[in-house]
């Protein structure tokens, strides 16, 4: 398993959208754990888990609960992947789907071979279902709520500029989260407007299938080339930096608790010398000591925030020879303690 990622102009229209709500930049991106120059590259790639801790943060400087519901709202898909410009040039509504299938990594890498921000098509209860495939949704309210809520406006958006028929067809037909029903349920009515399920066992959008079939404004040949050609060398970019970092990443997570994070011992795992690792991981821009400092952030964060381990328990797993050391490391990582993250982790 790859460490799930996102396209890194996700989380930078994210900051920019967070500030102009009031949030402070410098402690936003602090307490996520991204730095300005990660955002750089609006095509580089972002932890998934830092983007998720970049929204909680997000909502609570903003003091806004529905903050990623307003973000996908106001945020179009356009305005962050290159991918609905290849999508709209598509033949049909089968090489529509094939395009999404193949260019979707682009915006959200699941982590997992073959998987990626790739919606489904599912038949129940005489409905046609746009389901979000993707574990992270059901790992991550926040990103459900900004997916959809961006998809809605999208599609809306759309139809209301093709005009005629279209633009009179009721959408999206209903709505089924598949988290408990959360306190700023009166965003959602005023966003959606139509039935919604919440503790559904899927994240999933009811859809008319004549939208399926819709006609897309298509952009000149000689530019839907150029986008296509760059979305290939970013998608080669993409499986090269799956290679060496991802493995190193795999055997660290499988040797944190033993403490046995020596660059040797992982090296042994991967089947390499000290050497020939060193010399991959330069390859790719990177060291076996920012791996490894990257991996415990991530990793802290998902086990204070998500799985609320105690900071003895997180100190443990993370493989540091105790509390103390861990803490100050976390301080020094996100500029707060452990217990901010986590009120109760100290228990």
């Amino acid at each position: 398993m790859r460490e799930p990622t996102v396209v890194a102009s996700s989380p930078k229209a994210l900051v920019e959208f967070a500030v102009s709500r009031g949030a402070d930049r410098e402690t936003l991106l602090r307490r996520a754990g991204i730095h300005a120059h990660d955002l750089l590259d609006q095509n580089g790639r972002i932890p998934i888990v830092r983007y998720v801790a970049l929204m909680k943060t997000a909502i609570e400087l903003c003091n806004e609960p529905a903050l990623a519901l307003l973000y996908g709202e106001h945020v179009m898909i356009e305005d962050l992947s290159i991918v609905p410009l290849i999508v709209v040039n598509a033949e049909n509504a089968k090489d529509r789907r094939a395009k999404m299938n193949r260019y979707a990594p682009l915006m959200m890498d699941d982590g997992e071979d073959g998987n990626a921000d790739r919606p489904e098509l599912v038949q129940r209860g005489g409905k046609t279902w746009v389901r979000l495939a993707s574990a992270q949704y059901a790992r991550h309210p926040v990103l459900t709520e900004s997916a959809i809520a961006r998809s809605v406006c999208g599609v809306r958006k759309m139809m209301s500029a093709l005009g005629g028929p279209v633009a009179m067809l009721r959408f999206p037909e209903a709505i089924h989260f598949t988290y408990p029903e959360p306190a700023h349920r009166k965003e959602y009515d005023r966003l959606f407007g139509v039935p919604l399920e919440f503790g559904s066992d899927m994240n999933a959008i009811a859809i008319d299938p004549m939208l399926l079939t819709l006609p897309m404004p298509k952009t000149h040949g000689a530019a839907a080339a150029l986008v296509t050609e760059q979305a290939e060398h970013l998608l080669a970019q993409l499986e090269n930096s799956r290679s060496t970092r991802a493995s190193v990443e795999g055997a660290l997570l499988r040797s944190l608790e033993r403490s046995d994070v020596r660059m040797e011992a992982i090296a042994r795992q991967l089947g390499l010398s000290r050497a020939t690792l060193f010399r991959r991981l330069k390859a790719e821009g990177a060291t076996f000591e920012e791996v490894l400092e990257s991996l415990r952030q991530r990793r802290a964060l998902q086990l204070l925030n998500e799985e609320k381990c105690s900071v003895r328990q997180t100190a443990r797993l993370l493989g540091f020879s105790d509390s103390t050391s861990f803490s100050r490391a976390f301080k020094r990582w996100t500029g707060v303690s452990p217990k901010h993250v986590n009120p109760r982790a100290n228990k």
